[in-house]
């Protein structure tokens, strides 16, 4: 495990200039609290927007083009970094902390990993109720585009809003097409024009909901801004079928 974040390190040490992720830290002695969960918020918020397995915060090494392992003794005493997690814990919403802390021995000289996890989906992490992220090389409180962004992330991925490359319609189940007419019976849509202008479209059923061309939220509804005459969708029912048109200009 150490030798492939050794490798791990090396590898992050090579990128052209610190990402959204990664954060290097010289820290020989020490490293301020409250900075260390300002960066925590920050590296996890990212790590969520773009996609991570994990954000980094990494002692021991200069931030600065061409990056050295420089060795850091911050908390170089037991418990010192034992005691981290749930110190970090006692301030983040949902007590969210470090998945581990690395203590490396690169060139004989102690390097400190901080793992540190995306934000839940739909959950900004905060520091002392402040949600936090990267703007180049600062740290700021998180946009709130991005903050809306992360809380209008569905609990789970959902794979059936998903395209499938290369599909075709011999790839599918007659059997499951079969199942989906018939249940779409079951389903009426209502259009109505909302205060702020938006159309909703919302899809009631009794039990089974089919995706057909359209991201419907777990509400079973959609909201469509109408922008231009010329991009409105419409909806055109077919025997058993479901169909998203758009007029043509």
């Amino acid at each position: 495990m150490s030798e492939d974040l050794v490798v791990q390190l090396w590898e992050m040490m090579e990128l052209p200039a610190e990402t959204e992720c990664i954060e290097f830290k010289e820290a020989k002695n020490d490293y301020g609290f409250d900075k260390i969960g300002r960066y925590f918020s920050a590296l996890s918020n990212e790590a969520n927007l773009h996609g991570k397995p994990a954000g980094w915060l990494i002692f021991g090494v200069t931030d600065k083009l061409t990056r050295k392992i420089v060795g850091s003794n911050y908390r170089l005493t037991p418990p010192g970094l034992d005691r981290l997690k749930e110190e970090i814990a006692q301030h983040t919403n949902h007590r969210i902390t470090f998945v581990a802390v690395h203590k490396l021995a690169v060139d004989e000289k102690r390097v400190v990993m901080f793992e540190i996890p995306p934000a839940p989906r739909g959950v900004p992490t905060t520091w002392n109720g402040i949600a936090y992220g990267r703007s180049h090389e600062s740290l700021e409180p998180l946009a709130l585009y991005e903050i809306e962004e992360i809380r209008g992330q569905a609990p789970q991925d959902d794979w059936s809003a998903m395209l499938c490359e290369g599909a075709t319609s011999a790839d599918l189940d007659p059997e499951a097409i079969a199942f989906a007419r018939e249940k779409y019976k079951n389903i009426r849509i209502v259009q109505k024009r909302s205060t702020s202008g938006m159309t909703l479209l919302s899809l009631r059923r009794r039990e089974y909901v089919v995706r057909v061309g359209l991201r419907i939220r777990q509400s079973f509804s959609l909201e469509r801004v109408r922008q231009r005459p010329s991009s409105h969708p419409q909806l055109r029912i077919l025997p058993g079928f479901l169909e998203t048109r758009t007029r043509s200009k």
